[in-house]
């Protein structure tokens, strides 16, 4: 009897030890497979965060096309444009890059071309010359002052269509020559 306790009690054991392994190779298959993950995601999140910080704004050639990339290129020109608007408000007004009471819609209008802001290499004649060589325009409306702004760019995908971004931060990607005003809203 001592004999076949013995026994049975050893082969719940051996059958104990089977289970654990069984219970570790799966432990570490998830952890293995866990740590996969991890890096595919490092590297995405690496890859998306470059992507971010060095954007490529291609303006022509087969992707400037598609819609995205017309607006990025647009929004380029136009957030240059706004940029240094911005970094010659002097407390009150944007008189030091922005001519006052524009309403004008012509190439460079509203614009001071002898600003010597230099933006992402550019002077304020360097892009409304790029805009230009493209057929379009770029021109800013402006208030007295002038206080308030709206930056526009014209679409090269719809000519009657302008990308606007105001001095209250506000864009629109689709505004009508009409509806020009202060307010991209």
């Amino acid at each position: 009897m001592v004999s076949l306790t013995y026994g049975i009690i050893r082969a719940m054991k051996n059958s104990q030890r089977g289970f654990l392994k069984a219970i570790i190779i799966i432990i570490c298959a998830i952890f293995i497979l866990g740590l996969v993950a991890i890096v595919f995601l490092y590297w995405q999140t690496r890859l998306a965060l470059n992507e971010a910080r060095n954007p490529q704004i291609q303006t022509s050639g087969p992707a400037a096309s598609t819609t995205s990339n017309i607006y990025e290129a647009i929004a380029k020109y136009d957030s240059i444009i706004r940029t240094i608007a911005e970094s010659s408000y002097n407390g009150k007004d944007y008189s030091g890059s922005l001519i006052p009471n524009n309403i004008s819609t012509n190439n460079g209008d509203g614009i001071r071309t002898s600003s010597s802001f230099v933006i992402a290499g550019m002077t304020v004649s360097q892009v409304i010359s790029a805009v230009s060589e493209k057929g379009e325009k770029i021109f800013v409306i402006t208030n007295s002052g002038p206080t308030q702004y709206a930056v526009y760019g014209q679409r090269p995908d719809d000519s009657t269509k302008y990308f606007c971004l105001d001095s209250s931060g506000n864009s629109n990607q689709s505004v009508g020559l009409g509806s020009i005003k202060l307010s991209c809203n």
